[in-house]
């Protein structure tokens, strides 16, 4: 019975090694796509413009933001992106940006000419350790005049926690043996626990096979 638990034990602990091994091999931290930075570093960032007008198709090209519109790792900041920089024709104009090589951007949004201007957008990085792993916006209108003009951009950071594997896995191993010694335990003392119960019907038999004649066996097979 103990090596049937074992043999349990261990196909459990096998599920559960090979599961943490696949959540470590799909671990951001492990691709070649992230991107470290260090306190302070610059992000590199981008965005584009598209006018919404019959007479104009698709979208303008990525542009890139100078050192001065630059989101900082971990270093709330504000920027500026000029009206200069946002108009490019007639019509109701949105803009998309985007963070970090790319790999983080925002849907296009409104700027203006549309009976409404964007006057700032709230940016909020997620990140954990030397890494951005998410980001949230939040654009903020003036409705009383459609006119382009500059764009506030205020950067903020948000820590997210960190997310170790290795960690991961040395604490699911050490539950996985904590639960195992503790199963081969229950099942090791419930072996000794019907050995002794044997023991003690034996031994109650015998106290009673005591204070019966010496011949009442030999009687009873003779009938």
């Amino acid at each position: 019975h103990i090596e049937m638990h074992i043999g349990k034990l261990l196909a459990i602990s096998s599920l559960i090694l090979a599961t943490v091994a696949a959540s470590a091999a799909n671990y951001d931290g492990d691709t070649a796509s992230t991107v470290y930075y260090r306190f302070g570093e610059y992000i590199e960032s981008d965005y584009r413009i598209k006018i919404e007008a019959p007479q104009l198709s698709g979208m303008g090209m990525w542009l890139e933001m100078t050192p001065h519109q630059l989101p900082k790792f971990r270093v709330d900041r504000q920027a500026v992106l000029h009206a200069d920089d946002i108009k490019s024709g007639e019509g109701p104009t949105k803009i998309q940006f985007a963070f970090a090589h790319r790999r983080f951007s925002t849907p296009f949004i409104g700027v203006g000419n549309g009976g409404y201007r964007l006057k700032s957008v709230d940016v909020t990085f997620s990140y954990r350790g030397h890494e951005i792993v998410d980001i949230d916006y939040v654009p903020n209108y003036d409705f009383t005049s459609g006119d382009i003009k500059d764009v506030e951009i205020n950067y903020s950071w948000k820590f997210v926690g960190e997310t170790n594997p290795e960690m991961a896995i040395g604490i699911l191993l050490l539950i996985s043996f904590l639960v195992g010694g503790a199963g081969v335990g229950v099942a090791f003392t419930t072996e000794i626990m019907k050995g002794t119960s044997n023991i003690k019907e034996r031994k109650e038999e015998e106290r009673y096979r005591g204070t019966l004649p010496d011949n009442y066996f030999d009687d009873a097979k003779n009938k």
